[in-house]
């Protein structure tokens, strides 16, 4: 599995922005550490997103496949800057900067 970490808003400290999901009706935006990244992981600053209807399903009604205590940060209509490439990403065409 591939995961992609999403930077919305650098700040001071190596910290973030993150819309994060917390259950039925509950999202807390918060400041978390920029992740690091292992070789199969892209690391990319969010220019523009959009909210997804599935998201505002799982907003309103919850997702089965989540614990109530499992908390994420939802999204995937997004576009992007690369910040960071893992190894496994360095033949490809993707260089830091690319939109």
């Amino acid at each position: 599995m591939i995961n992609v970490f999403l930077i919305s808003k650098l700040k001071k400290g190596k910290k973030i922005l993150a819309a994060i999901y917390k259950g039925r009706n509950k999202i807390d935006v918060e400041e978390i550490p920029i992740p690091e990244i292992n070789e199969n992981e892209l690391l990319i600053k969010v220019k523009a997103c959009n909210i997804c209807g599935t998201d505002i399903k799982i907003l309103k009604y919850g997702y089965r496949q989540m614990k109530e205590e499992e908390h994420r940060i939802l999204g995937h209509e997004v576009v992007v800057e690369v910040v960071k490439k893992g190894k496994i990403y360095l033949h490809l065409v993707w260089g830091i900067g690319l939109r």
